[in-house]
């Protein structure tokens, strides 16, 4: 599942703009203020399910997996006010081989999340410098490819990354959503989804043969019973393919469920033993040759 991206989308004119500085998080000087943009900020499709995740008053809880992350704010102005932030983080991944029999090549992916504008800075180009220094941290830090999530309905964040920043669409996941009826009710329950919950994630879903898709169901089976005696736990969520066959074998509930997130991908630099064969048009820009997407878990 995807981190939905704010990005700018109201004017805020003025004679004369003032400096913003890009500069790398500091907990003690920032925390309060990032903690409060990030409430301020609404995340999610107006009206649809959207699942956001709850920082717990720590803005780099997402990152701490991760070797390689950098969290950077904006401040704008003479007094220095904290009106934007992004996070980014690098990790490997495998884009393919040249051929069967010879290794896959590997390279570095940095994942861009987290992007927060005010909304009465917006307009003034905040949300594309941040894009920008962090790409350029990315760099710095040998990363060759970037990534971002987004809801699809979300157009000033397309815009921004696409038309501003290059970025092509790569990928549209479907994010399945099963609540856990509470056993000791003796009717299917609606777990609260309007206060904080936690949700269990299934990642690395793959099924072949012809009972496969029985086995995925008792699998996403056990996962529930398993979530049922976990009191913190309202509901199971999953991201795979749109077009993945293990989609139809997990339960969910259409109501919770959406299927209009989108991955996009740009080129920051040549990865070494690339060629032609493998370059960013080949790679980034083609269709897929399998309906299986794995969705690494740290990413939600």
């Amino acid at each position: 599942m995807s981190s939905k991206i704010a990005a700018e989308t109201m004017p805020n004119p003025g004679a004369e703009t003032p400096l913003v500085v890009v500069r790398e998080y500091d907990e003690r000087r920032d925390k309060v203020a990032v903690n409060e943009l990030e409430r301020q900020c609404e995340v999610g499709q107006r009206g649809k399910p959207a699942l956001v995740t709850d920082l717990m008053g720590d803005p780099i809880c997402r990152l701490r997996y991760f070797a390689s992350h950098v969290m950077l704010v904006a401040e704008y102005g003479n007094r220095k006010e904290v009106v934007g932030t992004i996070r980014g983080c690098i990790k490997t991944v495998a884009i393919g081989k040249r051929s069967s029999n010879e290794f896959p090549i590997y390279v570095k992916l940095a994942y861009v999340f987290g992007l927060r504008v005010s909304s009465a800075h917006r307009r003034l180009g905040i949300g594309t410098k941040l894009v920008q220094q962090l790409e350029e941290w990315c760099r710095q830090n040998g990363a060759n490819y970037a990534y971002m999530a987004t809801d699809g309905s979300n157009q000033p964040s397309l815009n921004l990354f696409t038309l501003r920043c290059n970025y092509v669409k790569f990928r549209n996941p479907t994010v399945l959503v099963q609540p856990v009826h509470l056993h000791y009710k003796p009717l299917g329950s609606v777990p609260n989804i309007f206060e904080n919950f936690g949700f269990y994630f299934l990642y690395g879903l793959h099924m072949e043969g012809k009972d496969g898709s029985n086995l995925m169901k008792s699998l996403c089976a056990f996962a529930h019973n398993m979530a049922r005696d976990d009191k913190d736990c309202r509901v199971l969520v999953a991201e795979v393919g749109q077009m993945d066959p293990v989609r139809e074998a997990i339960p969910h509930w259409r109501k919770f469920s959406w299927d209009q997130d989108i991955w996009c991908i740009k080129k920051l630099r040549e990865a070494q033993g690339e060629d032609n064969r493998n370059s960013q048009e080949y790679w980034i820009k083609s269709q897929t040759s399998s309906s299986v997407i794995f969705v690494d878990p740290r990413d939600n």
